[in-house]
Protein backbone atom coordinates (compact mmCIF):
# COMPACT_ATOMS: atom_id res chain seq x y z
CA UNK A 1 0.00 0.00 0.00
CA UNK A 2 1.45 3.38 -0.75
CA UNK A 3 1.54 6.49 1.51
CA UNK A 4 2.27 5.23 5.05
CA UNK A 5 2.82 1.10 4.24
CA UNK A 6 6.37 -0.34 3.53
CA UNK A 7 4.68 -3.67 2.77
CA UNK A 8 3.73 -2.16 -1.04
CA UNK A 9 0.44 -3.51 -2.56
CA UNK A 10 0.36 -7.28 -1.54
CA UNK A 11 -1.29 -8.11 1.75
CA UNK A 12 1.60 -8.71 4.31
CA UNK A 13 1.65 -11.43 6.85
CA UNK A 14 0.29 -9.54 9.97
CA UNK A 15 -2.57 -8.59 8.18
CA UNK A 16 -3.46 -12.41 6.77
CA UNK A 17 -2.89 -12.90 10.32
CA UNK A 18 -5.88 -10.70 11.60
CA UNK A 19 -7.94 -11.34 8.70
CA UNK A 20 -7.83 -14.74 9.71
CA UNK A 21 -9.05 -14.10 13.40
CA UNK A 22 -12.01 -12.25 11.35
CA UNK A 23 -12.71 -15.48 9.58
CA UNK A 24 -12.79 -17.53 12.61
CA UNK A 25 -14.33 -14.66 14.69
CA UNK A 26 -11.89 -14.93 17.06
CA UNK A 27 -11.58 -10.79 17.51
CA UNK A 28 -9.98 -11.34 20.79
CA UNK A 29 -6.90 -12.35 19.15
CA UNK A 30 -7.44 -10.50 15.54
CA UNK A 31 -7.23 -7.13 18.57
CA UNK A 32 -4.06 -8.48 19.95
CA UNK A 33 -2.22 -8.83 16.79
CA UNK A 34 -3.70 -5.68 15.51
CA UNK A 35 -1.91 -3.82 18.12
CA UNK A 36 1.00 -5.59 18.08
CA UNK A 37 1.30 -4.44 14.52
CA UNK A 38 0.89 -1.00 15.18
CA UNK A 39 3.30 -1.47 18.02
CA UNK A 40 5.95 -2.52 15.47
CA UNK A 41 5.20 -0.40 12.78
CA UNK A 42 3.52 2.80 14.38
CA UNK A 43 3.69 4.66 11.16
CA UNK A 44 2.01 1.87 8.72
CA UNK A 45 -1.25 3.35 7.48
CA UNK A 46 -2.76 -0.44 6.77
CA UNK A 47 -2.17 -1.33 10.58
CA UNK A 48 -3.70 1.57 11.89
CA UNK A 49 -7.10 0.73 9.27
CA UNK A 50 -6.74 -3.09 10.11
CA UNK A 51 -6.92 -2.02 14.55
CA UNK A 52 -9.91 0.19 13.30
CA UNK A 53 -11.96 -2.32 11.44
CA UNK A 54 -11.07 -4.83 14.22
CA UNK A 55 -12.48 -2.37 16.94
CA UNK A 56 -15.56 -2.03 14.88
CA UNK A 57 -15.76 -5.87 14.08
CA UNK A 58 -15.90 -5.76 17.96
CA UNK A 59 -18.34 -2.65 18.51
CA UNK A 60 -15.66 -0.17 20.33
CA UNK A 61 -16.24 2.59 18.90
CA UNK A 62 -13.74 4.90 20.48
CA UNK A 63 -11.25 2.81 20.27
CA UNK A 64 -12.06 2.66 16.33
CA UNK A 65 -11.92 6.15 16.20
CA UNK A 66 -8.70 6.56 18.34
CA UNK A 67 -7.17 3.89 15.23
CA UNK A 68 -8.77 6.11 12.66
CA UNK A 69 -7.55 9.27 14.52
CA UNK A 70 -3.47 7.83 14.09
CA UNK A 71 -4.17 6.78 10.33
CA UNK A 72 -5.24 10.21 9.50
CA UNK A 73 -1.82 12.14 10.41
CA UNK A 74 -0.54 9.17 8.29
CA UNK A 75 -2.30 9.46 5.14
CA UNK A 76 -6.10 11.01 6.12
CA UNK A 77 -7.24 11.01 1.86
CA UNK A 78 -6.12 7.74 1.20
CA UNK A 79 -9.22 5.81 -0.22
CA UNK A 80 -8.45 2.44 2.29
CA UNK A 81 -8.93 5.53 5.12
CA UNK A 82 -12.22 6.80 3.89
CA UNK A 83 -13.35 3.16 3.77
CA UNK A 84 -12.64 2.02 7.39
CA UNK A 85 -13.95 5.57 8.70
CA UNK A 86 -17.26 4.91 6.62
CA UNK A 87 -17.35 1.76 8.26
CA UNK A 88 -16.41 2.37 11.54
CA UNK A 89 -18.62 5.60 11.42
CA UNK A 90 -21.91 4.03 10.52
CA UNK A 91 -21.38 1.51 13.15
CA UNK A 92 -21.24 3.97 15.68
CA UNK A 93 -23.92 6.07 14.27
CA UNK A 94 -21.68 9.15 13.56
CA UNK A 95 -23.85 9.67 10.17
CA UNK A 96 -23.11 12.48 8.93
CA UNK A 97 -19.28 11.69 9.32
CA UNK A 98 -19.65 8.13 7.63
CA UNK A 99 -21.45 10.06 4.61
CA UNK A 100 -18.76 12.89 4.52
CA UNK A 101 -16.19 9.86 4.41
CA UNK A 102 -17.97 8.53 0.65
CA UNK A 103 -18.29 12.06 -0.07
CA UNK A 104 -14.41 12.42 0.01
CA UNK A 105 -13.31 9.31 -1.44
CA UNK A 106 -15.34 9.76 -4.34
CA UNK A 107 -12.40 12.91 -5.00
CA UNK A 108 -9.32 9.96 -5.13
CA UNK A 109 -8.47 7.30 -7.04
CA UNK A 110 -10.72 5.14 -5.20
CA UNK A 111 -11.24 1.80 -7.51
CA UNK A 112 -15.00 2.44 -8.37
CA UNK A 113 -15.78 -1.40 -6.78
CA UNK A 114 -14.93 -0.37 -3.41
CA UNK A 115 -17.06 3.65 -3.86
CA UNK A 116 -19.97 1.14 -4.68
CA UNK A 117 -19.63 -0.66 -1.50
CA UNK A 118 -19.40 2.10 0.84
CA UNK A 119 -22.51 3.47 -1.16
CA UNK A 120 -24.24 0.32 -1.06
CA UNK A 121 -23.59 0.57 3.39
CA UNK A 122 -24.93 4.03 3.56
CA UNK A 123 -28.20 2.86 1.43
CA UNK A 124 -28.18 0.22 3.67
CA UNK A 125 -27.92 2.17 6.90
CA UNK A 126 -27.01 5.74 6.55
CA UNK A 127 -30.10 7.65 4.69
CA UNK A 128 -32.31 10.22 6.06
CA UNK A 129 -35.82 10.08 5.44
CA UNK A 130 -37.36 13.85 4.20
CA UNK A 131 -38.02 15.10 7.95
CA UNK A 132 -33.90 14.11 8.29
CA UNK A 133 -34.36 11.52 10.23
CA UNK A 134 -31.89 8.39 10.42
CA UNK A 135 -33.17 4.89 9.85
CA UNK A 136 -31.41 4.63 13.40
CA UNK A 137 -30.85 6.54 16.01
CA UNK A 138 -27.96 8.86 15.77
CA UNK A 139 -24.66 9.59 18.31
CA UNK A 140 -22.68 11.94 19.29
CA UNK A 141 -20.35 13.17 16.10
CA UNK A 142 -17.35 14.31 18.95
CA UNK A 143 -14.30 13.14 17.27
CA UNK A 144 -15.06 11.67 13.82
CA UNK A 145 -15.99 15.68 12.24
CA UNK A 146 -12.44 16.00 12.81
CA UNK A 147 -11.43 13.34 10.28
CA UNK A 148 -13.51 14.86 7.52
CA UNK A 149 -14.33 18.07 5.34
CA UNK A 150 -15.24 21.08 6.81
CA UNK A 151 -18.50 20.93 4.54
CA UNK A 152 -19.69 17.59 6.52
CA UNK A 153 -18.50 19.48 9.84
CA UNK A 154 -22.24 20.56 11.78
CA UNK A 155 -21.26 22.74 13.79
CA UNK A 156 -20.30 25.69 11.36
CA UNK A 157 -21.17 29.00 10.63
CA UNK A 158 -25.21 29.67 8.48
CA UNK A 159 -25.18 28.98 5.09
CA UNK A 160 -27.56 31.22 3.42
CA UNK A 161 -28.22 30.31 -0.13
CA UNK A 162 -30.87 31.94 -2.72
CA UNK A 163 -32.10 31.24 -6.43
CA UNK A 164 -33.21 33.26 -9.23
CA UNK A 165 -33.79 31.95 -12.88
CA UNK A 166 -32.17 33.51 -16.14
CA UNK A 167 -33.17 31.93 -19.09
CA UNK A 168 -35.34 28.87 -18.08
CA UNK A 169 -32.31 27.84 -16.02
CA UNK A 170 -32.58 27.89 -11.49
CA UNK A 171 -28.77 28.94 -10.31
CA UNK A 172 -27.92 29.21 -7.00
CA UNK A 173 -25.41 31.84 -5.47
CA UNK A 174 -24.70 32.49 -1.67
CA UNK A 175 -27.30 35.41 -0.36
CA UNK A 176 -24.73 37.15 0.89
CA UNK A 177 -23.40 37.54 -2.39
CA UNK A 178 -26.02 38.56 -4.24
CA UNK A 179 -26.76 42.24 -3.49
CA UNK A 180 -23.01 43.03 -4.22
CA UNK A 181 -22.64 41.03 -7.48
CA UNK A 182 -25.93 43.31 -8.56
CA UNK A 183 -24.15 46.31 -7.50
CA UNK A 184 -21.53 45.70 -9.89
CA UNK A 185 -23.38 44.12 -12.65
CA UNK A 186 -25.60 47.73 -12.47
CA UNK A 187 -21.49 49.38 -13.12
CA UNK A 188 -21.07 50.09 -9.72
CA UNK A 189 -17.22 50.69 -9.08
CA UNK A 190 -14.84 49.79 -6.53
CA UNK A 191 -16.61 51.59 -3.87
CA UNK A 192 -19.07 49.61 -3.85
CA UNK A 193 -17.87 47.40 -1.73
CA UNK A 194 -18.18 49.12 1.40
CA UNK A 195 -21.34 48.46 1.52
CA UNK A 196 -20.69 44.72 2.38
CA UNK A 197 -18.47 44.50 4.82
CA UNK A 198 -19.55 41.12 5.78
CA UNK A 199 -18.90 39.91 2.59
CA UNK A 200 -15.30 41.72 2.58
CA UNK A 201 -14.56 39.32 5.23
CA UNK A 202 -15.92 36.45 3.61
CA UNK A 203 -14.20 37.19 0.55
CA UNK A 204 -10.97 38.17 2.43
CA UNK A 205 -10.25 34.43 4.16
CA UNK A 206 -9.67 33.29 0.14
CA UNK A 207 -8.32 36.62 -1.48
CA UNK A 208 -6.05 39.01 -0.96
CA UNK A 209 -7.57 42.47 -0.39
CA UNK A 210 -6.36 43.88 -3.24
CA UNK A 211 -10.25 43.03 -4.82
CA UNK A 212 -11.10 46.14 -2.98
CA UNK A 213 -9.40 48.42 -4.91
CA UNK A 214 -10.96 47.45 -8.45
CA UNK A 215 -14.49 46.05 -10.22
CA UNK A 216 -14.00 42.10 -9.36
CA UNK A 217 -14.47 39.76 -12.06
CA UNK A 218 -17.72 37.57 -11.35
CA UNK A 219 -15.13 34.81 -10.76
CA UNK A 220 -14.87 36.18 -6.74
CA UNK A 221 -18.74 35.27 -6.29
CA UNK A 222 -18.15 31.51 -7.08
CA UNK A 223 -20.91 29.73 -5.36
CA UNK A 224 -18.52 27.18 -3.60
CA UNK A 225 -21.43 26.85 -1.02
CA UNK A 226 -24.18 25.43 -3.18
CA UNK A 227 -22.02 21.95 -2.61
CA UNK A 228 -24.01 21.82 0.82
CA UNK A 229 -26.66 21.05 -1.68
CA UNK A 230 -25.09 18.35 -3.01
CA UNK A 231 -24.25 17.33 0.48
CA UNK A 232 -27.81 17.36 1.48
CA UNK A 233 -28.85 15.23 -1.00
CA UNK A 234 -26.40 12.74 -0.16
CA UNK A 235 -27.84 12.10 3.15
CA UNK A 236 -30.99 10.73 0.77
CA UNK A 237 -29.39 8.60 -0.95
CA UNK A 238 -28.99 10.75 -4.17
CA UNK A 239 -25.26 10.83 -4.59
CA UNK A 240 -23.66 12.76 -7.18
CA UNK A 241 -22.31 11.10 -10.46
CA UNK A 242 -19.51 13.07 -12.06
CA UNK A 243 -20.63 12.98 -16.09
CA UNK A 244 -17.53 14.46 -17.24
CA UNK A 245 -14.38 16.63 -16.02
CA UNK A 246 -16.59 19.76 -15.67
CA UNK A 247 -19.99 18.16 -14.54
CA UNK A 248 -21.34 16.20 -11.24
CA UNK A 249 -25.26 15.53 -11.12
CA UNK A 250 -27.28 14.45 -7.83
CA UNK A 251 -30.08 12.89 -9.66
CA UNK A 252 -33.50 13.01 -8.05
CA UNK A 253 -37.26 11.85 -8.40
CA UNK A 254 -38.34 15.28 -8.63
CA UNK A 255 -35.60 16.64 -10.62
CA UNK A 256 -31.41 17.03 -10.85
CA UNK A 257 -29.72 19.23 -9.29
CA UNK A 258 -26.03 20.11 -11.47
CA UNK A 259 -22.79 21.76 -10.47
CA UNK A 260 -20.23 22.37 -13.24
CA UNK A 261 -17.00 23.35 -13.23
CA UNK A 262 -15.04 25.87 -16.17
CA UNK A 263 -11.39 26.44 -15.24
CA UNK A 264 -12.07 28.58 -12.18
CA UNK A 265 -15.70 29.33 -12.21
CA UNK A 266 -18.55 27.22 -10.68
CA UNK A 267 -22.03 26.91 -11.98
CA UNK A 268 -24.78 25.08 -9.37
CA UNK A 269 -27.92 24.76 -11.18
CA UNK A 270 -31.76 23.41 -9.80
CA UNK A 271 -33.63 21.73 -12.92
CA UNK A 272 -37.26 22.52 -12.20
CA UNK A 273 -39.33 24.34 -9.17
CA UNK A 274 -40.36 21.00 -7.90
CA UNK A 275 -36.62 20.59 -6.88
CA UNK A 276 -36.29 23.92 -5.19
CA UNK A 277 -39.62 23.11 -3.46
CA UNK A 278 -37.92 19.70 -2.13
CA UNK A 279 -34.56 21.23 -0.75
CA UNK A 280 -36.66 24.29 0.82
CA UNK A 281 -39.03 21.85 2.62
CA UNK A 282 -35.85 19.18 3.53
CA UNK A 283 -33.03 21.76 4.34
CA UNK A 284 -34.30 22.73 7.79
CA UNK A 285 -34.15 19.00 8.94
CA UNK A 286 -30.71 18.27 8.40
CA UNK A 287 -26.78 19.67 9.17
CA UNK A 288 -28.66 21.36 12.46
CA UNK A 289 -30.79 23.67 10.34
CA UNK A 290 -27.87 25.64 9.31
CA UNK A 291 -28.58 25.57 5.41
CA UNK A 292 -31.29 27.66 3.79
CA UNK A 293 -32.41 28.14 0.25
CA UNK A 294 -34.43 31.30 -0.59
CA UNK A 295 -36.07 33.13 -3.73
CA UNK A 296 -36.54 33.89 -6.30
CA UNK A 297 -34.11 36.41 -5.43
CA UNK A 298 -34.16 40.08 -7.45
CA UNK A 299 -30.83 41.09 -6.57
CA UNK A 300 -29.34 37.46 -7.65
CA UNK A 301 -31.64 37.51 -11.00
CA UNK A 302 -30.50 41.34 -11.71
CA UNK A 303 -26.75 39.88 -11.67
CA UNK A 304 -27.12 36.80 -13.35
CA UNK A 305 -26.66 37.81 -16.43
CA UNK A 306 -22.49 39.66 -15.46
CA UNK A 307 -22.36 36.67 -13.01
CA UNK A 308 -22.59 33.73 -16.03
CA UNK A 309 -20.82 35.97 -18.58
CA UNK A 310 -17.92 33.49 -19.55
Amino acid sequence: MPDGSSHGLDAPAARQAVVGCWLRNDLTRAAALARRWTSDEPGNLEAWIVLAETCTRQRYAEEALLALQKAAEINGNHPLFWRALCLSALQAGAFYTAHGAVAAARYTAIRPEMLAEMEKWLRESGLVDTRGNFLRPAASEDGWQDLVPRLWQLNREDIRLCWGSLRGRILVYPLDYAAPAAAFAAGEGPDAWFRFPAVIEKLSRTYETTFLHVVPPPEIFNPFQAYFLQAALHLCGFFPLQISSQKWISQTPVGALEIHVFGSRHFCSIENDALVAFLCSFLPHVFNGRITLTGPNTDLEAALPWLTRI
